[in-house]
């Protein structure tokens, strides 16, 4: 219709779909209906059927803050920010929704037994408390103000609620006798409500300069000031009525013992305890209104009474609601009410429950007079999230008040979730280095949680290996790293996931067998029987292993040492401890082929250099590394008179090199003429060997040695035992 007057059957049988709802906004008409309908349309002619994701039958719909909220039974909640793609929320109820409003930035929605929820988003809801147990059907807004309405079994009992926060709600009554009402809409300056029987009701909303105090002025009593036993008296207010709801007041004005005001308070009922049995007091009450006015009546006419000793026990209960709210897999605290005789003689109970989430101790007592103390607690641990109710019923044989409920209200919420883990500062993607090992750190910002994790790409469980403060994954090949943390009572976090690759120019190098110094190079000095890669090691080009000691040349020409260190065999400057890992030779440079002597745990070492000199380190007790001393090396030092060498070779207490020119340079310790140079003369520095020419590679090992000549032949001397 253009008019609201003459109106134009649209898209198909309206019977057929069952629209119960429509709304414009965002360029578009969404409606809403039976069997979770939603239909969009751009022009009001013609529309698309839309998924929600529910079947349920949807009651109303409203459009805010750039979305769509659609709601209908058993609590379903669907919301969209285009009116195209719908997703279910959790309303934190099940009971059916009648109604759906946007107004003051916030959705409000309105159901069965007073439910009343609220969100500025349409996706995270907070129940609120109505006060009302009827059935509400709609809900309005306008000029800051909220209204709801609804309706019950009773055809002359409905309900109107009124709010300026949609948190705090209030009951209104209106002079004119109010029929089921089932919708409520804000016009120019007024809310106007209809409902059964043509009823219509208009009201405006509640006024922040409201100067009129409540009616009737002054108030009556419904319930005039009535023994309740020995020690209290109890008394009602009639109703009082105003826009912005009221709160009463009751003045105890006698000053006798015990005898107490009431202070402001919702309720229209007092009872004053602690009283003094067969002394009169004397009471009123007056009436104001919630406006910031706090507009008041004047005094009621004062009415008196007095406690009287009842002839048996009277039960009495306080509180008789209690709230708690838990989080999801775990137990509340203790919430108290208590349990008392107000009347004569012994009062015998026994309390028990209705709900098995429910915790209660003790469940049995007595008393004459003192107050007992029930503890209440609610276990979460088996519910799903949601609203509950539960009554603690208190029950004593032959006394008055017998029995008395407790209401217990819990809200279970969902439990909070650990954070994902970061693998190297990230939860996901690709780390690449180009070492030849990464210590990868794994950490997580939620505290007290444990982190599991895994090295081969399955998921971690509880039974993964744990992370612990301080230590670091070795990750030396590719591989994928998954970590989950887990916390008591919370939900486990999202798995964090990194695939790590290991980029090493040159060749990979492993060992195995005996490693009591460290000379297998991998970090520890426990011996292998398979073969384990040597750490830290990147870009190799040559080893050379002796009994405890063992060298790798790089590809830019330094060299690594690792294992025992006791004459600085390590060559590193100013350390002589043995190393379990490799770690680089001082002041070496150009290394291309690296001899160890081998009789003597490998103490002496030579290095070949690339431009044809020599190089030594290490125990030199007899001359063995050709530097004319026996003083020990640490570090590298040039051997004099080497120069164009292509091979050396190392025996226990001397050395050789074989020139470019096939010529051999020879010593070191020659006591029994293990140098073959024809005498024993020992040789502190290197001098021409006579006997070998033509020489192409020489190996030497302990106290022997081979020379491979040129023209194929092999030449052998040294020991031979």
């Amino acid at each position: 219709s253009q008019d609201g007057i003459v109106w134009t059957k649209q898209y198909g049988d309206v019977a057929l779909y069952g629209f119960s709802d429509v709304v414009y906004g965002a360029g578009m008409f969404v409606a809403v209906g039976n069997d979770g309908l939603i239909v969009t349309s751009f022009d009001g002619a013609n529309g698309v059927e839309r998924d929600s994701g529910t079947s349920k039958p949807l009651n109303a719909v409203a459009y805010g803050n750039g979305v769509f909220v659609a709601a209908g039974d058993d609590g379903t909640i669907c919301t969209s920010a285009d009116g195209i793609h719908w997703q279910v929320r959790n309303s934190m109820t099940s009971e059916d929704i009648g109604g759906v409003g946007f107004g003051g930035n916030t959705f409000v929605v309105v159901g069965e037994d007073g439910f009343i929820a609220t969100s500025t988003d349409g996706a995270t809801w907070t129940r609120r408390t109505s006060g009302s147990t009827k059935n509400l059907t709609d809900i309005s807004y306008g000029d800051g103000a909220y209204a709801v309405v609804g309706r019950s079994t009773a055809q002359s009992n409905g309900v109107i609620l009124v709010s300026t926060d949609a948190i705090n709600w209030y009951l209104q009554t209106p002079s004119a006798e109010v029929y089921n009402l089932n919708s409520v809409v804000y016009h120019t300056d007024r809310f106007i409500a209809v409902g059964d029987d043509g009823c219509v009701l208009t009201g405006v909303p509640p006024e922040v300069g409201d100067t009129i105090p409540p009616t009737p002025n002054p108030p009556v009593w419904s319930q005039p000031p009535t023994s309740l036993g020995a020690s209290s008296i109890t008394m009602t207010c009639g109703a009082a009525f105003d826009v912005n709801d009221v709160e009463y007041y009751f003045d105890e004005i006698s000053g006798n013992p015990g005898g107490t005001d009431s202070g402001w308070q919702n309720s229209r009922s007092y009872t004053d305890y602690g009283l003094q049995a067969g002394t009169t007091y004397e009471y009123r009450v007056r009436v104001r209104d919630k406006s910031p006015n706090n507009n008041a009546t004047s005094y009621s006419e004062t009415r008196s009474a007095t406690p009287v000793v009842p002839i048996q026990p009277i039960l009495s209960v306080n509180p008789t609601s209690l709230f708690d709210s838990v989080v999801q897999g775990n137990v509340g605290d203790i919430i108290n009410f208590n349990v008392w005789n107000s009347g004569n003689g012994t009062l015998n109970y026994t309390v028990a429950h209705d709900s098995a989430w429910l915790i209660v101790s003790p469940v049995n007592g007595s008393s004459t007079g003192e107050s007992d103390t029930i503890g209440v607690r609610c276990n979460a641990i088996s519910l799903t999230q949601g609203g509950y109710t539960g009554t603690v019923t208190v029950t004593a044989s032959g006394a008055t008040g017998s029995p008395r409920s407790v209401y217990v209200y819990l809200t279970v919420e969902a439990p909070p979730q650990v954070a994902t883990p970061k693998i190297e500062g990230s939860t996901t993607g690709t780390y690449t280095d180009t070492v030849p090992y990464h210590m990868a750190a794994v950490t997580c910002s939620t505290p007290e949680s444990i982190i599991r994790y895994t090295l081969d790409g399955t998921t971690p469980t509880t039974s993964s290996d744990a992370w612990s403060d301080g230590m670091h994954l070795w990750i030396d090949t590719p591989c994928t790293v998954k970590a989950k943390a887990w916390r008591t009572g919370w939900q486990a976090s999202e798995v964090a996931v990194r695939t790590f690759v290991i980029r090493v120019a040159g060749f990979r190098v492993f060992s195995t067998g005996d490693n009591g110094y460290g000379q297998l190079g991998v970090g520890d000095t426990d011996d292998r029987t398979t073969f384990a890669r040597v750490r830290s090691l990147a870009n190799a080009v040559a080893v050379t292993a002796g009994a405890e000691t063992s060298f790798a040349v790089l590809d830019d020409g330094t060299a690594r040492a690792w294992g025992g260190d006791w004459y600085g065999q390590l060559g590193t400057w100013g350390e002589t401890d043995d190393q379990p890992e490799p770690v680089q030779v001082s002041f070496l440079s150009n290394a291309e082929q690296i001899s160890l002597a081998t009789g003597w745990g490998g103490t002496e070492v030579v290095c070949r250099r690339t431009n044809g000199t020599v190089a030594g380190w290490g125990r030199n007790a007899f001359y063995e590394l050709g530097l004319g001393d026996t003083e020990p090396r640490e570090t590298p030092v040039t051997v004099g008179g080497l120069d164009d060498v292509v091979d050396v070779a190392l025996i226990v207490d001397g050395g050789y090199a074989v020139l470019e020119n096939g010529n051999v340079k020879a010593w070191g310790n020659n006591d029994v003429g293990q140098l073959a140079l024809g005498e024993n003369d020992t040789r502190p520095q290197p001098v021409h060997h006579p006997a070998l020419a033509s020489v192409q590679c020489i190996s030497a090992n302990g106290n022997h040695a081979l020379a491979l000549c040129q023209d194929g032949s092999c030449w052998a001397w040294g020991s031979n035992t």
